[in-house]
């Protein structure tokens, strides 16, 4: 019920921390496309503060001022660190893991049956962040080191955020 708030709010939050006029939804996590759970994660965690401001501005936007048990929810989710802590973690995997290999099975000209050797590559990518799981919250770590194709996180804006709150 609140999705033309959400998109005004949000296309003027981007606007002011990016200089960008597009405007914003939020992912649509109700399809069964698991990487949308990974973008809305990440979403959550690059705007944190800014979804608190927005859940206010429901509660007191009403003409009795509240929640509803949908809205308080989503409000204590945001406010409870187990929650945001799950949030990271899928917000580390869609950048170290999931993307790069997304793309990497998307690019232009790929044979889905030459693929081997990107999923050996990727279980031995995840078993190594699993064994040393400080190259993911290292904000100095190589990015050869942390991410699957070794190129830099495809949203920095989105990661910055996990690694002030581990540290």
């Amino acid at each position: 019920g609140h999705q033309d708030l959400h998109r005004h709010f949000f296309t003027k939050v981007k606007f002011d921390i990016t200089g960008e006029q597009t405007t914003v939804k939020y992912p649509d996590t109700l399809n069964n496309c698991f990487s949308m759970h990974l973008t809305a994660a990440a979403e959550l965690v690059a705007s944190h503060s800014a979804y608190l401001d927005f859940f206010h501005i429901i509660h007191d936007s009403k003409q009795t001022p509240g929640f509803n048990h949908s809205e308080q929810n989503a409000y204590n989710g945001l406010n409870d660190p187990a929650t945001m802590t799950k949030c990271c973690v899928m917000t580390l995997y869609k950048f170290a893991v999931s993307d790069p290999y997304i793309a990497a099975i998307w690019a232009l000209g790929v044979n889905h049956l030459d693929l081997g050797p990107l999923y050996k590559q990727v279980i031995a990518h995840i078993e190594k962040l699993i064994a040393e799981p400080d190259l993911l919250l290292n904000p100095t770590a190589s990015y050869e080191d942390v991410t699957l194709d070794g190129q830099p996180f495809r949203d920095q804006f989105a990661v910055d955020p996990v690694h002030f709150m581990s540290s």
